[in-house]
């Protein structure tokens, strides 16, 4: 489509959330928007890199909101 791609990446949901439960506790989640990636101008021959990058990306940040958050 040619659009921008924007990551938003929540933090770890298991320090509240107990699925099997279904549990919810209060507590705080944390949320970061990434910036824009472009997309203008790739083809259809760029998607496996630029879904590496994205992925790589939020892998990135995921790792920081469990840092951030203990």
């Amino acid at each position: 489509a040619q659009i921008p791609i924007v990551i938003i990446v929540i933090s770890p949901l298991g320090e509240i959330a107990n699925f099997e439960k279904r549990i919810l506790r209060r507590g705080t989640i944390q949320a970061r928007v990434m910036p824009p990636i472009p997309t203008q101008g790739l083809k259809e021959s760029d998607v496996d890199e630029l879904s590496d990058r994205v992925r790589t990306r939020m892998l990135q940040t995921l790792s920081e909101l469990k840092t951030e958050t203990g």
